[in-house]
């Protein structure tokens, strides 16, 4: 008796082991849908040991159950993996594009694996759906806790801004709900009673974190979806189909215009005054350039960011320094895969239609459901890339694999040879990354250290995890980084200053070999060789940075023209300098123009750049922020009632002319309450101290935030010196090769001291100035 009453228990047990990968998959799956920001968090330690693990395991299932996909999927498969591995082979960056081109290996690992180990009886789309719940619920309370609820309880004004979470991007949400709204929508139709109203739940649920990513390509993905969904499972007469059709107009434009947050970039749009689309059109004519250069098999996976700033088409401030990726699907696979990439892309919208629409026949209601998610993620990618996020890659090898099974309901036969060669290839990859985990944990344990201030220690990790991968950039950037801000603290006299600006020199030039062409980089090595006393080469590298990047990294020229001027070069310096006033405001704002050796030059400067604002005005008398920044400029020299009445000309509302370049045509982006604040502090330096907190009490009502940071600053006359950073946005650098850590920040920050009170009215963030345009304003070289 006991012997048959245990039996079972050891039957349960194997039966649960059996399904252990599967309840691992799901277990990732559902942690990467919830985890707040999960694309960000996948590029720290520990968290980056989970899209692996998620690979690995898929590839373990392949390797185990080697089955074939059946066609056209293992004919496209081949085709793809054959097009990544040539372009890594010729990719400027080759072990960058083999490891991207490893992970895209992975999905198609975990595709085979998993279809081999799923039961072809039991459905997929179910999870999915179930997906989409997921997603939405942690979205839509990450965004209420995060951002709705701290505004409202900070007062007005109000930034309600795109909704990011929980995969770290609003674009990724909008994406996977392009992919997933279809399949609920399908599931609501299709089920009677009570399943009808669970998934018409979850289907608003989703549309809920839609409206809040504020995502334009998304709704029109969605709509496309749904529309197709709508007419594979309802069966209309033609004069229904009309009405419908009249209604769903209605529908996309109300919520295009005005019933979503993105009703005024629509209206900027239609106007040709969004910075989104803007970018946009400059993104796709990189990427046409790139290819050009590499047309068969592009410049290789993941190098866009790093070739960006050599290509862009459009080098004014509103335009980005450089892009980890083109926000179009098949630019993007064009750029780095070239027309070999893009053929196996369109290859797999082709196949995977004609596969559904041989199942249209026999399984209508997942047929139709298969195709709203591939119509829907066809017309989001358009202008988005997002192949590289694992939530939304794992939707897709969800969806194929249901596609799989459905096309091919009893599974081709086994293919045992293959199995020493995957394990080979598997083996081969685990240590890699085994390699390059190890750096993460040893860098993560140098950031711990720099935290607690034991610079000696942080050096010796990171110099442990750059002897781990050293051929990841970041290390040396973070050292070189570190030991500045930290060296810089230090007595002029102390030893240990000149000790670690020499290794976070040689930490730069490590990282310049590995970046030869990014702006950043070559900016951090030549502030590293100034701050040495090493003019020559600090000019150098300034200008290499410039030759790539004339506008929108901050502090190059500031470095460039201190360089120059120390040289004995002073002519030479002056149009840098006046450059990164016009470029970065916020200079203006630093002590050193007012105490330091640049004071001499200041007035001077701040004259000069009064004359380009001047010729500005002259023909666009009604710019907005041109206005703005000119009052800056006359606080500057000590004439207030000048800055007031530039301030008092300032329009209420925008107006656009024909021949406005487009920095001009976009939004302003001094906001009411910066210029109140400039007026305020106007107000002051001429002596009118009743007005001046007059002026306060009426900015509390508007924009209590600014009013209070005011308020602070004058009752501080004589505030602590501090330095506010330039942040560098960290995907642009290490996110490519899923390596996390803090954010890289440019080398020389601001120092605000003497005007400590206009750092509540600066424009924040890295400081450029937008809506300055450059060709026939100013000299860019």
């Amino acid at each position: 008796m006991g012997a048959r009453a245990f039996k079972p228990g050891w039957t349960s047990v194997a039966a649960a082991l059996s399904r252990l990968d599967l309840g691992l998959l799901a277990i990732g799956y559902a942690v990467l849908l919830t985890l707040r920001n999960s694309y960000s968090e996948i590029a720290r330690w520990p968290w980056c040991l989970l899209p692996q693990g998620l690979l690995l395991l898929g590839a373990l299932q392949a390797t185990v159950h080697c089955r074939r996909l059946g066609q056209p999927f293992d004919a496209l498969v081949g085709l793809t993996v054959a097009a990544l591995v040539v372009s890594a082979a010729l990719s400027p960056d080759p072990e960058r594009s083999w490891w991207y081109a490893t992970m895209a290996g992975g999905y198609f690992a975990l595709l085979y694996g998993f279809s081999g180990r799923w039961p072809r009886g039991v459905p997929l789309l179910g999870i999915v759906a179930l997906a989409q719940v997921l997603v939405s619920v942690a979205g839509l309370y990450q965004y209420a806790l995060l951002v709705v609820i701290p505004e409202w309880q900070a007062g007005p004004p109000f930034h309600f801004f795109n909704n990011v979470y929980p995969l770290g991007h609003h674009n990724f949400g909008s994406g996977l709900l392009s992919l997933t709204l279809p399949v609920t929508l399908a599931l609501a139709l299709a089920r009677p009673g009570k399943g009808r109203w669970l998934w018409g739940l979850s289907g608003l649920l989703g549309l809920a974190l839609l409206f809040s990513t504020q995502s334009r390509g998304g709704w029109l993905g969605a709509l496309a979806g749904c529309v197709l969904v709508c007419g594979l499972l309802i069966r209309l007469d033609r004069r229904a189909w009309l009405a419908l059709g009249a209604a769903g107009g209605v529908l996309l434009a109300v919520g295009m215009l005005s019933l979503t947050f993105a009703s005024t970039k629509s209206q900027l749009f239609l106007q040709g005054r969004d910075i989104s689309a803007a970018q946009r059109w400059v993104f796709w004519q990189t990427g046409v350039r790139l290819w050009l250069d590499h047309p068969l098999f592009g410049v290789g996976q993941g190098v866009t960011g790093f070739l960006f700033p050599g290509y862009r088409s459009e080098i004014d401030p509103w335009m980005a320094r450089t892009a980890q990726q083109l926000h179009s699907t098949p630019v993007h696979l064009l750029a780095e895969t070239g027309l070999a990439g893009l053929a196996a892309y369109l290859g797999w919208l082709g196949g995977c239609a004609l596969a559904i629409g041989r199942l249209l026949s026999r399984e209508r209601t997942a047929a139709a459901a298969l195709a709203g998610a591939l119509a829907g993620y066809a017309v989001s990618s358009l202008t988005d890339f997002q192949l590289e996020n694992p939530a939304i890659a794992l939707t897709l090898v969800l969806l194929a694999a249901e596609l799989v099974r459905l096309s091919h309901p009893e599974p081709p036969l086994a293919v045992p040879g293959l199995r020493p060669l995957a394990v080979l290839l598997l083996a081969a990859v685990l240590s890699g990354w085994v390699r390059i985990d190890r750096g993460w944990q040893k860098a993560d344990q140098a950031f711990a250290l720099r935290r607690r201030g034991d610079i000696p220690a942080f050096i010796e990790a990171m110099r442990q995890a750059e002897s781990l991968d050293p051929r990841q950039p970041y290390y040396p950037l973070q050292t070189a980084q570190t030991l500045l801000f930290a060296a810089r603290r230090l007595e002029e006299a102390d030893p240990r200053r000149a000790q670690w600006i020499a290794v976070a020199n040689r930490a730069a030039e490590r990282a310049v070999r590995l970046l030869p062409t990014d702006p950043f980089t070559l900016t951090a090595s030549g502030w590293l060789h100034y701050y040495r006393g090493e003019l020559s080469q600090a000019a150098g590298r300034f200008g290499e940075a410039l030759r790539y990047d004339p506008t929108t990294t901050a502090t190059l020229r500031l470095g460039l023209g201190l360089t120059l001027a120390a040289q004995g070069e002073t002519e030479a310096a002056l149009p840098h300098l006046k450059a990164e006033l016009l470029l970065f405001p916020d200079q203006w704002t630093d002590e050193r123009w007012h105490t330091g050796a640049l004071s001499a030059l200041a007035p001077r400067l701040a004259r000069e750049a009064l004359t380009v604002y001047d010729r500005l005005l002259a023909r666009y008398p009604m710019e907005h922020d041109a206005l703005y920044l000119r009052s800056t400029l006359w606080l500057w020299l000590g004439r207030p009632e000048q800055a007031l009445q530039s301030l008092n000309a300032m329009p209420a509302t925008q107006t656009v002319q024909p021949d406005m370049p487009i920095a001009l045509r976009l939004p302003w982006r001094v906001t009411a309450g910066r210029a109140a604040g400039v007026r305020i502090l106007a107000l002051r330096q001429a002596g009118r101290r009743e007005q001046a907190e007059e002026a306060i009490e009426a900015l509390a009502g508007s924009e209590l935030r600014t009013a209070r940071c005011l308020a602070d600053a004058f009752a501080q006359p004589v505030a602590r010196a501090k330095e506010r950073y330039y942040v560098a946005n960290g995907q642009d650098y290490f996110l490519l090769r899923r390596t996390g850590g803090p954010v890289l920040e440019f080398y020389e920050p601001l120092h605000l001291k003497t005007w400590a009170a206009m750092d509540c009215v600066t424009y924040g963030g890295d400081g450029r100035n937008w809506r300055l345009p450059t060709a026939g304003w100013l000299p860019v070289q």
